[in-house]
């Protein structure tokens, strides 16, 4: 998949999640991005844009048409918004190939893990791991309460330990004791 059909598909998927419905708009953006990739173009083009949008497989010379297939590379074109295309449960729905297209914002309702070295990126529910087994470190500072504190009467009220975990493997769970703060800190050996 090119990153204009990418791009494209994560723009009409979001206006979608708007309540827009893009019946044509969709079909017309689509219609372009393919006239993208078969001139092997990467990004959108003025030139591009306006060569598309007077070719119509209806030889319509109606400038009024001409003007709205225009209008819709050019809302793309404009946006800009970045999104990620990320694997997905399907739900009640069935299947195994879902994908959504997520929008980073701190005020998202979902969360992604995303390898900053290769395209993988999956909601954390469905998130896989081909890592092999790894050490993690767990360093906890722990109390009997939210605002326990030590003091001379009590000195060790708050405690703070560091321990280590060895061959933690995919699909092992961690249970994080209640009131504590707690790092785990994961490594694994690099080929």
């Amino acid at each position: 998949m090119s990153a204009l059909r990418a791009a494209a598909g994560e723009y009409l998927a979001m206006r979608r999640a708007l309540g827009f419905k893009l019946v044509t708009q969709g079909q017309h953006l689509m219609s372009f991005i393919r006239f993208c990739e078969e001139r092997g173009a990467g990004r959108v083009t003025a030139d591009l844009a306006i060569e598309w949008a007077t070719r119509t497989s209806r030889g319509s010379g109606n400038e009024v048409y001409q003007a709205r297939r225009l209008d819709v590379v050019r809302i793309f074109a404009r946006l800009g918004i970045p999104a990620i295309a990320v694997e997905a449960s399907s739900g009640n729905m069935g299947g195994s190939d879902s994908v959504e297209f997520m929008c980073p914002t701190p005020a998202g309702e979902d969360l992604v893990a995303r390898c900053p070295e290769c395209d993988y990126a999956a909601n954390l529910e469905k998130a896989t791991s081909a890592l092999a087994p790894v050490t993690v470190t767990v360093e906890e500072v722990n109390g009997d309460g939210v605002g326990v504190t030590n003091s001379f009467e009590a000195p060790e009220a708050v405690t703070v330990s560091t321990t280590a975990i060895e061959k933690f493997t995919s699909g092992a769970t961690y249970t994080f004791p209640a009131h504590s703060l707690t790092v785990l800190t994961f490594r694994a050996e690099r080929d």
